[in-house]
């Protein structure tokens, strides 16, 4: 409301206006704006002769009658590569170890903060209970030595700050990710930064913790996919790697070992906290300093996760006898986040299916009927990733499903993408990737990656130009090295009778009853 109508204190007055808006304003609404003369018209059709497309180009104050429609064969497509810079950075190491990355963004009055903590995701959980990283980082905000769970509540709420803690893309991870009002960050700072430096994890808060946990829990492990996710991560990174939660683990967990996780590894040497916003940088630091270089430095230094890839390929099946959809998952090792084959891996996985006009889309999807969606996503992490592809198939068609997606994990590699699937795939993630740099929390996001996974300065500045200079004999190259079908791993979730003879012939199968 700020930003939008220059005073944020019309918020209070939303409701107010929204309760008397009747069937009549709405009517006279609906007149106004959704009028012939207000028309476009777009059809697009794949191959095949074109349909004309009509757009209107009748002004909303002209009159009604119609305007001389223009036809396209295509959407105007702009071949000039998208010039991006972030904003620059001043690196500083607090006397505690301590990394902050503080800059200046002054196009929207807000402030981003985001604390990186490495050592703190569940991958590192112990094996004697996984659940303590999930909650350690769930009751983050529950409760300070001079804070209760309310006061830090209505201190958030008062000013105006989103506060959001949860597991990094990279599992080895935990993100406190804050946003708040710049004109008020020297308020809400102080209070973040409590939350993180000295959460006390009140047993009375911790009891209702664990209920909301297991009842989250159990909810996502009643969808398949999630199930499926959970033992493919075991496949790709071994048993020690995998997020086995239970509700045992969540009730065996203590106040007491809550407290030791959070002394160990939420230590200033282990941070790396990104300060991005309208403010001034020497304020940044001179507020870091007062709040947090006080932090007593730790003993723990995060070392490689106990992750064990595999060697030859793997299927396991989950037996639901006389289910009606299966859940599939096909994928290989691949590279961590720093390596140089991220970027021909990243447009290889594009093309394969991450997009709606990817080929298992089109193919599974839109030419057999067998899924509602499939995807593919590259995973690269810190240390290690993978390239995995899902769908849920129609179990009356399964064999179909299975022998589609194998066929095109094989195509990726052995023929080469055309050179309109490399630049429709280069040009629409150059777009995306340009349309997050206008929220600042993705931007303060960038920042922190480079100094997270050791990329260089200027990575995400110039990310547009290396993405379109990615050759289609580049993405051939790595989609034969790393789509490796002596490596693949498969999840099904479905009825076993049914799978395994469509299956086993892929490597050694596992049926879990």
């Amino acid at each position: 409301f700020a930003t939008k109508f220059g005073d944020a204190g019309l918020v209070n007055q939303r409701d107010e206006w929204l309760a008397k808006v009747d069937a009549d304003d709405v009517r006279k609404a609906a007149q106004r704006f959704m009028n012939p003369s207000r028309r476009t018209i777009v059809s697009v059709v794949r191959g095949g002769t074109p349909v004309p497309t009509f757009k209107s180009v009748t002004s909303p104050s002209s009159s009604s009658t119609a305007a001389k429609p223009e036809r396209f064969n295509r959407a105007p497509i702009s071949k000039d590569l998208i010039r991006v810079s972030l904003p620059s950075t001043r690196e500083t190491t607090l006397r505690n170890g301590l990394t902050l990355l503080s800059g200046k963004d002054a196009r929207v009055p807000l402030v981003v903060a985001r604390f990186d903590i490495r050592g703190a995701g569940p991958i590192y959980a112990p094996a004697g209970n996984p659940a303590i990283p999930l909650l350690a980082a769930a009751m983050l905000s529950k409760g300070t030595p001079s804070r209760s769970s309310l006061q830090i509540a209505e201190a958030f709420d008062t000013l105006g700050v989103s506060v959001a803690v949860a597991p990094a893309s990279d599992p080895g991870a935990i993100v406190v990710l804050a946003t708040g009002l710049s004109e008020t960050f020297d308020d809400w700072f102080p209070v973040v930064s409590d939350v993180v430096r000295n959460a006390s994890f009140p047993a009375d808060e911790l009891t209702s913790i664990k209920r909301r946990i297991v009842s989250d829990w159990q909810m996502r492990r009643s969808q398949s996919f999630v199930q499926a996710a959970e033992l493919f991560d075991a496949a790709l990174y071994g048993p020690a790697a995998a997020i086995n939660l239970s509700e045992a683990a969540v009730a065996g967990v203590t106040s007491e070992q809550l407290r030791a996780w959070h002394l160990e590894r939420y230590a200033p040497q282990n941070i790396i906290l990104s300060i991005v916003g309208d403010v001034d940088d020497e304020d940044v630091v001179e507020e870091v300093e007062d709040r947090l270089g006080g932090w007593a430095r730790g003993a723990f230094t995060p070392t490689a996760p106990p992750i064990t890839l595999p060697e030859k390929a793997r299927v396991t099946i989950v037996d639901r006898p006389g289910s009606v959809q299966t859940s599939l998952a096909f994928g290989v090792p691949a590279v961590d986040r720093a390596h140089l084959d991220v970027l021909p891996l990243v447009i290889a996985n594009r093309v394969l299916g991450g997009s709606p006009v990817s080929r298992l889309f089109r193919r599974l999807r839109g030419e057999l009927g067998v899924t509602f969606g499939v995807s593919s996503v590259l995973q690269a992490h810190a240390h290690g990733g993978d390239w995995r592809t899902t769908a849920d198939v129609t179990s009356a068609r399964v064999d179909e499903g299975i022998e589609a997606f194998l066929a095109e994990l094989r195509r990726i590699g052995a023929e080469p993408v055309s050179a309109q699937e490399l630049d429709d795939a280069k040009r629409s993630m150059v777009a995306s990737f340009a349309l997050t740099l206008e929220q600042l929390a993705p931007v303060v996001g960038y920042i922190s990656s480079r100094r997270v996974y050791g990329l260089s300065t200027d990575y995400w500045d110039r990310y547009p130009e290396r993405l379109m200079a990615v050759s289609a004999e580049d993405v051939s190259r790595v989609a034969r090295q790393y789509m490796d079908m002596a490596r693949l791993q498969v999840v099904a979730i479905g009825d076993a009778t049914q799978l395994e003879p469509l299956l086993s012939p892929l490597g050694a199968t596992t049926v879990v009853r």
